[in-house]
């Protein structure tokens, strides 16, 4: 789609601002262009198609002048696809000194109409009447001109004349009229378009035309002479009277303008301005439709720099996102509205400028699909690039820091200002004014939800002082300070508060010179106009001629200046670790929970369980960090409770020992011996009368039932324990033991005896050891157990609560950060080591003796005289026991000394009894 914009170079048009251009010499032309054979044939194509003429343009014309062929403007490309043809040199008519041009480009193809050269523009002065309403004369042909008495023009072949274009929705010359008159005059004014550029000329501000207007009747034609007819390629021209013979060049579009088009216009109020680095800069395209209906077609959005060089549309780090009719999307396919549509298609970019001045590219329908002969589908908008200096620092809390004071120098240390020249061209400076202003600097936190990145943060006195110089350059070294606060990440264990492991990120800007405004002001000297005595004249009379410069004569205005503006985005990232809520697997923390020689013949057995659980209160030790005036950092380390407790537990340990101190045997002996030299003395028999017949001393213990068989024998236990407790003295583990093996033990005969006059076996046990008493009695008063408790020694678990002293292995197998515990890699990794903060561990070891003496006091103890002759036992022995309760392990029993060999047994053999003696 070509755009019009220039026409005074293209036909008959008079337009505005083009290049100065010396017609005195054809190729002194910019806009002449070589000899196209193609384009000269397909004008004549077209003349014989939509004129019926055929070889309207010739090598020459009647004239047998030579024809020539103009780009529409100077210095097009051989691309361009619309031209203007002449006959003859552009040496006719007028000549403008003021433009160096001459009226008219040449003769028309019957040599009778010169062409004018469009450059030129209106010799004549301007009425004021706008265009549509210049005039008002019909058909001139027709019409006399007053002040030559002949007609304002000879007829042409087509005045008057439709025309027919099959490839057009402007179906006529007048529709060609028209968009030429739109293109070419609507908007300008007369000072634009005067050959004399407005010399002495009034009415230079006003505007000669309105885009859309026509004449009285609603049609151009009619008033307008055709000089030089259009083609699809070549502009035509005519001419619209005055009747005093004065004309108006009237511009004729190609066809090629005046098909089916798409007309993009570009805006951005940033093209104005332009853009600072990474500010948000929008665009927006507006896709004007002169097709009837809603078309297809595709769009293609470009960002590029200035030189070509890079390309921005599809990379990250502009940001650039696209919306309205061509959204999500730097390319695509859309529909654009037809030209009745009361929608507007508009093409919407935002991106963050990047550090260099840009220029943005749109083109709708690249691909010509729908067919679109006019080449204006890509329009250009340029956006300065004003350097905005941009910053990033980041900046860690460590794992093992509480707080820590920060000194940030912005924008690396250094930020430039300079002062803009004098705003008066004979203005100069003068040591007696100072520079003046300050750096402004702006601090926004509170980024991140609401949570402040640096505490308490401010510029440090004495690194951003007021300006105040003699120079015209200035530099400032801002240093913000403050105190990374844990607290203020959401993480405060000194206050109990734990935040997950991991990290939480805080952010600030630091802008300064945010507003981009003057914020430097300097005064500066400028010598005004005066004059001075320069002499005498002849009469004595003092000459006052202007002064040229001097130092005497001045005032003074103000500059400004400004310092360069940027920000710095200081990321502050907090690193988290407050342990782990559970402790991984130690092996050698897998206690043993069993009974090691647990059988039923062995006397010594050793029990072996976990301790209980004691909850020990742990801590780290964390830092503050502060600046000293050197800058080097001093670090106040404190401690802090963990947030989890660690469980101390370790292997309890008890040995039980079963003795034999005096057995049945021991004690029967010397009555046994006495029975065998069958002494008859009753003194002799201390314990049991054992039978005195010859024929019975063949058995171990031959009896004779009746007579008192005293049980007897001293026994003991020895109950060694270590168990781990968080204070001293004695356990509750080593009593509730001691207790259980006094109830366990048993003395028991099989024989009869007799009690409260009824025959009954003897079984002696104590069945409540609870008694804090040294003895405890059986019921039957024949059975004592007497306690030696002795308290052995305790040891303390070692512990320090930091680095300088010893932590006993146990401990460390229970909290973080050790090697023994599998946790080293917090130390390593996260700078986390547990303390114990609270508590003691000792290790209680006691011992217990308890001897049972049976029968101390050999009390008689009488049989039944009734028994049964047979073999009998007296057995010591030991009852299994559930000890569960007291190490917490499901179904532990202590298994007891009963089995085939008991703990103390004898065999008793009863022949007879007491009434066989008696007999005898």
């Amino acid at each position: 789609m070509k755009r019009f914009i220039s026409y005074m170079l293209i036909v008959m048009l008079i337009t505005t601002y083009l290049p100065e251009i010396s017609w005195a010499h054809l190729e002194d032309a910019k806009n002449y262009m070589a000899w196209n054979e193609d384009l000269l044939n397909k004008a004549n194509k077209d003349t014989e198609i939509y004129y019926e003429w055929p070889d309207y343009y010739t090598d020459k014309n009647k004239s047998n002048e030579q024809l020539h062929m103009y780009f529409k403007q100077a210095g097009q490309e051989s691309t361009e696809k619309s031209y203007i043809f002449a006959y003859g040199e552009p040496t006719h008519g007028r000549y403008s000194d003021v433009l160096e041009l001459h009226q008219y480009l040449g003769k028309s193809f019957n040599g009778k109409l010169e062409v004018p050269n469009p450059p030129y523009g209106w010799e004549d002065d301007w009425n004021g009447r706008m265009l549509h309403e210049w005039g008002q004369v019909k058909e001139p042909w027709k019409v006399t001109n007053t002040r030559t008495g002949g007609k304002l023009c000879q007829k042409g072949e087509f005045d008057n004349e439709e025309l027919k274009s099959p490839k057009s929705e402007f179906s006529s010359l007048e529709e060609c009229i028209q968009a030429g008159m739109d293109e070419v005059y609507a908007g300008k004014t007369y000072g634009e378009l005067n050959a004399k550029r407005g010399e002495g000329i009034t009415k230079n501000d006003r505007k000669v035309y309105i885009k859309g207007m026509k004449p009285e009747g609603g049609a151009w034609l009619p008033y307008v002479h055709v000089v030089v007819l259009p083609t699809s390629q070549t502009w035509g021209q005519g001419l619209m009277y005055l009747k005093d013979g004065t004309y108006v060049t009237i511009p004729i579009a190609p066809f090629n303008l005046t098909t089916p088009d798409f007309k993009p216009e570009i805006f951005s109020p940033f093209a104005s301005t332009g853009a600072y680095t990474a500010d948000e800069v929008s665009v927006n395209v507006t896709v004007k439709s002169t097709f009837k209906n809603d078309q297809e077609t595709t769009y293609k959005w470009m960002v590029v720099s200035e030189d070509g060089k890079r390309t921005y549309h599809d990379k990250a780090d502009t940001e650039c996102s696209y919306s309205g009719y061509g959204e999500g999307a730097s390319k695509g396919s859309t529909t654009i509205p037809g030209k009745k549509s009361t929608f507007k298609a508009i093409f919407n970019l935002k991106l963050k400028m990047p550090d260099e001045s840009i220029k943005v590219i749109f083109t709708i329908n690249p691909g010509n699909k729908p067919e679109d002969v006019q080449d204006n589908n890509t329009v250009v908008l340029s956006i300065v690039g004003h350097h905005y200096e941009i910053q990033e620092a980041n900046y860690v809390l460590d794992y093992d820091e509480l707080s820590k004071q920060l000194e940030h120098k912005l924008a690396g240390g250094s930020i430039s200002g300079s002062m803009d020249p004098p705003g008066r061209s004979n203005g100069y400076w003068s040591d007696e004014y100072n520079m003046q202003g300050s750096l402004p600097v702006d601090i926004k936190d509170n980024m991140s939800g609401g949570r402040t990145a640096l505490s308490g943060a401010g510029v440090k006195s004495g690194t951003n002082e007021p300006v105040d110089e003699p120079s015209n350059s200035v530099t400032r070294s801002p240093i913000i300070k403050g105190v990374i606060e844990r607290s203020d990440f959401n993480d405060d264990p000194e206050n109990g508060v734990y935040h997950a492991a991991g990290e939480v990120v805080n952010k600030m800007i630091i802008y300064y010179n945010k507003l981009r405004g003057n914020n430097l002001t300097r005064q500066y000297r400028y010598h005004y106009e005066h004059t001075k005595p320069s002499g005498k004249d002849s009469k004595g009379n003092t000459i006052y001629t202007p002064c040229s410069g001097c130092s005497d004569v001045y005032s003074t205005d103000t500059a400004y200046g400004r310092f360069g503006p940027g920000e710095d985005l200081i990321t502050i990232k907090a690193l988290i670790y407050n342990g782990m809520s559970n402790m991984p697997h130690v092996v050698a923390r897998d206690f043993l929970k069993e009974i090691e020689n647990n059988d039923t013949d062995e006397l010594s057995k050793t029990i072996l369980w976990e301790s209980q659980k004691f909850p020990m209160l742990v801590q780290r030790w964390m830092k503050h960090i502060t600046l000293t005036e050197a800058g080097a950092n001093e670090e106040k380390w404190v401690p802090v409770e963990g947030q989890y407790e660690r469980i101390f537990t370790h292997q309890n340990k008890a040995i039980i020992t079963w003795n034999v101190d005096k057995s049945i045997a021991s004690c029967y002996k010397q009555d046994r011996t006495n029975a065998k030299n069958r002494r008859k003395d009753k003194a002799s028999y201390k314990y049991v009368p054992f039978a005195t017949d010859r024929e019975l001393q063949s058995y171990d213990y031959p009896f004779k039932s009746g007579y008192y068989f005293n049980p007897t024998g001293t026994y003991s236990i020895t109950i060694h324990t270590e168990i781990y407790k968080d204070d001293k003295g004695e356990t509750e583990e080593h009593k509730a033991l001691v207790n259980r093996a006094i109830e366990s033990f048993r003395y028991g005969s099989t024989m009869q005896y007799v009690e409260k006059k009824t025959p009954t076996k003897l079984l002696l046990q104590i069945e409540d050891a609870s008694k804090d008493d040294i003895s405890v009695l059986s019921p039957e008063k024949l059975l004592e157990a007497k306690k030696a408790y002795k308290y052995v020694k305790d040891f303390e678990i070692p512990s320090w609560p930091n680095e300088s002293g010893y932590t006993h292995q146990y401990f460390k197998e229970i909290l973080e950060g050790y090697d023994e515990s599998d946790t080293i890699e917090s130390k390593e990794e996260y700078k986390y080591r547990e303390y114990i903060r609270e508590g003691k561990i000792f290790r209680v070891v006691e011992e217990t003796t308890v001897t049972f003496i049976v029968n101390e006091d050999n009390t008689p103890v009488y049989t039944y005289g009734g028994m049964k002759n047979g073999t009998y036992h007296n057995t010591v022995w030991v009852e299994d026991t559930n000890i569960s309760d007291i190490t917490k392990v499901k179904g532990m029993v202590l298994k007891g000394v009963n089995g085939d060999t008991p703990l103390d047994h004898i065999p008793i053999t009863v022949q007879g009894s007491m009434y066989d003696d008696l007999n005898n």
